[in-house]
């Protein structure tokens, strides 16, 4: 099952806060009408001179409280807590530069006591 994947970025509160918003849809592992729908909002935000945070909320009810490490080619949100999760389950989110208008998203998690697993790899690039 490939999904449809769209985010979508966007400076909001006179440009103090980025938003990411996600919309996943799965199509059904048989032909049938209903899809699978995830979605997901995340708000990036400064909170020193070379500080940032992430907060993000989750259709499924997790609430991901993350540190972002900005470097010049990458960017990684990896998560301190997850409300609403296992005790101990930790994400972490790979942005990395992959041309002008492009990069390469690698998302993966670790449930309680095991490593990074990855989940999925995504190449997303710039439209419009």
């Amino acid at each position: 099952r490939v999904p449809f994947i769209h985010k979508a970025f966007r400076y909001e509160m006179a440009g103090r806060y980025l938003v990411e918003r996600t919309l996943d849809v799965f199509p059904p592992p048989k032909p049938a009408t209903e899809f699978e729908l995830h979605q997901d909002h995340t708000v990036f935000y400064r909170t020193g001179a070379d500080a940032y945070r992430a907060k993000g909320f989750y259709v499924e009810g997790f609430i991901w409280n993350s540190t972002v490490t900005v470097a010049s080619d990458r960017i990684v949100v990896e998560t301190d807590t997850v409300e609403n999760a296992p005790a101990g389950m930790r994400a972490r989110m790979t942005y990395a530069k992959d041309g002008p208008d492009r990069f390469r998203g690698t998302f993966e998690l670790a449930m309680p006591g095991q490593d990074f697993r990855l989940y999925e790899t995504l190449v997303m690039r710039r439209i419009g």
